[in-house]
């Protein structure tokens, strides 16, 4: 039986790379759908492109903070 979808569970199971909540797993967004977001059409792979982007800030969030843990980065 599949998970219900909860988008704040999805978006976390997105944004944090190594972490697996099984909601990605089983949820993808629709790329034939069209969007009406704030009175405006949304193109039809609007979600898919907000999914890419918040894997991206979720691998470079990640690596700044492994950067910052290991001492990589340091304040002068």
């Amino acid at each position: 039986m599949s998970p219900s979808f909860n988008p704040w569970i999805y978006s976390t199971d997105v944004i944090i790379p190594v972490v697996e909540l099984g909601q990605k797993k089983v949820w993808q967004p629709a790329t034939n759908k069209h969007l009406w977001i704030f009175g405006w059409e949304s193109p039809t792979n609007f979600v898919y492109y907000m999914q890419l982007v918040e894997t991206v800030l979720g691998w470079v969030g990640g690596a700044l903070l492994g950067s910052v843990v290991s001492g990589l980065i340091k304040k002068e």
